[in-house]
């Protein structure tokens, strides 16, 4: 099964990141393929995962989260995408 995440940005010391660190890479070991949607990313990446890093930018936080918010929607419909795990408030 394909699983599609979604995380503003990733540092491996928040703990929102480490949670979704750890679900992630439980995802990937029980066979699962992972693609995770983010603006930036600091550490280690798990091994297996598809990572996008979001080309959008913006003045302010909120237009930039509106931009990525709008261009992940974007890929999603895309790619069919029909599991899709948030780790942020994301509309939609």
């Amino acid at each position: 099964m394909t699983l599609d995440f979604i995380i503003y940005k990733y540092f491996p010391f928040g703990g929102q990141q480490r949670d979704f660190f750890r679900i992630a890479e439980q995802c990937v070991e029980r066979g699962h393929t992972i693609r995770v949607y983010t603006l930036s990313w600091e550490g280690p990446k798990i091994e297996g995962m598809e990572l996008t890093l979001v080309p959008v930018n913006a003045f302010s936080r909120h237009k930039l989260y509106e931009r990525f918010n709008n261009w992940v929607q974007a890929e999603l419909a895309r790619k069919s995408a029909q599991n899709i795990i948030g780790f942020n408030k994301i509309p939609g």
